[in-house]
């Protein structure tokens, strides 16, 4: 966490899993769809948690904000770990 307390959660699953649940709050942009446009505004002062379906897309979004300039990136990995963990999921 910032000293802030702020966080950024990012799912970079596809649109039918976003909709199938997802962290609350977090922010859907598929990998694929992962780029400086799309990242423009988050900022890079505060951590980025990144997730997905089993990690390995998270792994590549984690590659790419790093080379976009977040230094502050965490991966979560599977969004099946968090749920395993007693999070919950919300669909919208």
């Amino acid at each position: 966490m910032s000293d802030s307390g702020e966080i950024v959660i990012v799912d970079v699953r596809e649109k039918d899993e976003w909709d199938a649940g997802h962290i609350a709050g977090a922010r859907h942009i598929p990998l694929g769809s992962l780029s400086s446009a799309t990242a423009a505004n988050m900022p890079k002062d505060i951590p980025i948690y990144v997730y997905c379906h089993s990690g390995s897309r998270s792994a590549m979004a984690l590659y790419v904000l790093r080379e976009l300039g977040y230094g502050n990136v965490l991966n979560l990995g599977s969004i099946y770990g968090w749920v395993r963990l007693g999070g919950e999921l919300v669909k919208e």
